[in-house]
């Protein structure tokens, strides 16, 4: 399969989008003068030939236009890098274990390109049996939908799950499979009552199938918003409940990140010795599986538990290595994480040259940071606060 370039995989994107609001290329020319920028007939169709990547200003206007976020356009720009990576089989199921392998790694850009690769396989093969056909379409979505969330895609990644759960003719377990990683969009978006719902959801259907793979998945997720609700008691019981449904010899990041999550618990409910335990065993985990994403994070965890409890040489050492790690992978959420804490750390130190270059280093990843985290809902508050007396201070 040849690969397309970029601005060819962009163009392909909004000739779906225009097929998908009925417009013609006329019509969007005309609905695009209010805007700042205009999109002339010409300009637009040379864009969807790919033959021209629309600056940012130019995709403001046709995000308006077509009513999406401008950030997909950027995502959609990001992923056709990735395809770089795509395998060369021929064989769907082979381009499925691939790239659940990559992302067992935590290289989550060659598990998105095998994805990729085993669904455009899978949507131009010959269909014999048309509802194993749909299952196979559905496992593949849900693969990629998974790994579009850990890239920080949650749009797109909530676009594929919304095509699998439009399909009523599907398995329990894909549709417990489709909750799942529905409850952790909505996670990620900020929606926690509808997290909270779409888990339990997940969580009945998986119980009456007794899968207990998406059992645990289902009261990891239950766990993440109740922990946000405050409810750390609760949030502890249900990781614990996850966690021990663990078999023997078992490594996978699911209870990894289990573990670092019930360290938190602990932390907030002023038993230290025990959250140093599960970020101990979390970060043992994640060396077996072979996996810098999941130790980065860890690092973060351990870090921001020593920082809270006063102890900053400590604290600095695992944010430190933290930082370090996620800037050698481009890991954009654990870089930016980890370098709050060191940023904060500068201030209450006042050491102010060091603060103020963090600060500028934060803003500028800011950008790239799609995902939720409390360092990120943090910044952004502190933000808001700076501009705000900027412009009070104008006035």
């Amino acid at each position: 399969m040849a690969r397309t370039q970029p601005a060819s995989q962009l163009g392909e994107y909004l000739r779906g989008l225009r097929g998908r609001t009925g417009l013609t290329l006329r019509q969007v020319q005309d609905l695009s003068q209010s805007h700042p920028e205009p999109i002339t007939f010409d300009y637009l169709c040379r864009a969807e030939r790919g033959r021209l990547t629309p600056s940012p200003q130019k995709l403001l206007t046709l995000s308006h236009v077509y009513e999406v976020p401008a950030q997909s356009f950027l995502d959609k720009l990001d992923l056709a890098q990735f395809e770089a990576y795509s395998p060369a089989s021929r064989d769907p199921e082979e381009c499925r274990r691939l790239g659940v392998a990559e992302g067992e790694k935590g290289d989550y850009r060659k598990a998105y390109a095998c994805f990729q690769k085993g669904l455009q396989l899978l949507d131009t093969a010959p269909v014999r049996d048309p509802a194993e056909s749909a299952e196979l379409v559905a496992r593949m979505r849900n693969n990629l939908a998974i790994t579009l969330l850990r890239l920080g895609k949650h749009r797109m990644a909530e676009q594929e799950i919304e095509r699998v759960l439009e399909r009523r003719e599907r398995s329990n377990y894909i549709t417990s499979r489709s909750l799942n990683v529905l409850s952790g969009i909505h996670y990620q978006l900020d929606r926690l009552e509808l997290a909270e719902a779409a888990a339990l959801a997940a969580l009945r259907i998986a119980r009456r199938e007794g899968d207990s793979d998406q059992i645990r998945q289902s009261l990891i997720n239950l766990a993440n918003p109740r922990f946000d609700f405050g409810q750390f008691r609760s949030a502890a019981t249900i990781y614990r409940r996850a966690i021990a449904l663990r078999r023997a010899g078992e490594n996978s990041q699911d209870i990894t990140i289990a573990l670092f999550n019930l360290g938190d618990c602990y932390h907030r409910l002023g038993d230290h010795c025990k959250a140093e335990d599960m970020y101990q065993e979390g970060l043992a985990m994640a060396e077996r599986l072979g996996n810098p994403r999941l130790k980065a994070r860890g690092l973060l965890h351990r870090g921001r538990s020593l920082f809270l409890g006063g102890k900053l040489e400590a604290a600095r050492s695992n944010l430190m290595e933290s930082r370090a790690i996620g800037m050698t992978h481009d890991y954009c959420l654990e870089t930016f994480d980890s370098m709050y804490y060191l940023w904060r750390m500068a201030i209450g130190q006042k050491v102010g040259s060091e603060a103020a270059e963090l600060f500028r280093a934060l803003k500028k990843l800011r950008l790239r940071v799609d995902q939720r985290s409390e360092e990120v809902l943090s910044f952004d508050a502190c933000l808001t606060e700076v501009r705000s007396r900027r412009r009070q201070k104008g006035a």
